[in-house]
């Protein structure tokens, strides 16, 4: 409020949008929208894309949290191509994103190109939390069509990475690993399941 009082528009959006990311990450996801929502306004009223793009994405994340994969499909495009029209590196966690939507969709051809793009794309930049959540969304696929031995291995591998660099869980993505690995348990004994991982 005090912000809004002085007209410091700029601060207020990323204060807004760093209230949105903490309540996010807290699994707190009316009020992460509801602070999410103030910022878009407020981005979209002083005209900064690279914030409205921010909060676009965080939105699609809300909507995947929530299993609504129509409306995260049309946040993250909007989020991506703003982002590529801003010549923004975050078009890679963009497309990482647009594949679990492919993926829950049932697009798992789709999905794995995405994915793969990602993958690539967070090698080139050194961005190894970034590979390990690519490699879930992988291990996803290989489950979908039909190969849970290879979707286990790589669900290990990304697990493991992921405790190397004492990475945490964006909620969307745990969502869709809680998934994967529940679907593994349905599919393959213990001793298969854990021989593969």
């Amino acid at each position: 409020t005090r912000l809004k009082d002085f007209g410091d528009q700029v601060s207020l959006t990323l204060l807004l949008s760093d209230l949105g990311l903490v309540s996010y990450l807290q699994e707190d996801y009316a009020m992460a929208r509801a602070y999410s929502e103030q910022d878009m306004a407020l981005c979209q009223e002083i005209g900064s894309k690279l914030g409205m793009a921010k909060t676009l994405n965080l939105l699609g994340d809300l909507a995947r949290c929530e299993g609504d994969s129509g409306r995260a499909n049309a946040l993250y495009n909007e989020s991506f191509s703003l982002f590529k029209e801003l010549g923004s590196s975050q078009t890679t966690p963009a497309l990482h994103n647009l594949a679990h939507v492919r993926l829950s969709q049932g697009e798992g051809v789709q999905a794995a190109k995405l994915f793969h793009q990602a993958l690539n794309e967070f090698r080139e930049m050194g961005d190894k939390k970034g590979v390990t959540d690519c490699l879930t969304g992988l291990a996803g696929v290989a489950i979908q069509f039909g190969q849970p031995g290879k979707g286990a291995r790589l669900l290990g591998a990304s697990e493991m990475l992921k405790q190397e660099l004492g990475a945490t869980w964006w909620p969307a993505n745990h969502i869709a690993y809680k998934g994967h690995l529940s679907r593994l348990h349905e599919q393959l004994d213990d001793a298969t399941f854990n021989a593969a991982w």
